[in-house]
This record gives structure tokens, sequence and C-alpha cells, in this order.
């Protein structure tokens, strides 16, 4: 998976997507997304790269083996 601003994206101060406080950001924007529980989201990424890695996630909460969080 890319890094930041490696797919276009040029972003104009670094950061850290993976540090404690954005993973935090993340769990929060979920538990909101579900709290409004929509029909859908759309994900962005680079198909090439990521979409075997994507199908595979699909692919556990089809099974149960996932509950919706990624």
């Amino acid at each position: 998976m890319p890094g930041c601003g490696e797919g276009g994206y040029k972003p104009r101060f670094a950061f850290e997507v993976l540090s404690a406080g954005r993973q935090k950001e993340v769990v929060d924007l979920v538990n909101a997304l579900a709290l409004y529980k929509p029909t859908k989201i759309a994900v962005e990424w680079i198909k090439e790269e990521d979409q075997a890695f994507t199908d595979s996630l699909y692919q556990e909460y089809l099974e149960g083996r996932r509950d919706g969080v990624f």
C-alpha cells in the first residue's frame, strides 16, 4: 500500500497514518459511521496493488470472520 503522498495526493504537512493517535481517529470514524448505519461506503485504493487484499478482507467478512471493522 502506498505511503503518504505516494498515490498522487500530496499533503501539505507530513503525518503518520499508523500512529496511535491517527488509528484512534480511524476507529472513531468507523464507530460514527456504524451509528449512522449507511448502506454503502466508498473506499479509495489503488486497484492494481490493493485489490487482492481488499477482496480477502471482504471474503472474511462474508464468512463471519470479521465484524465489519477492517
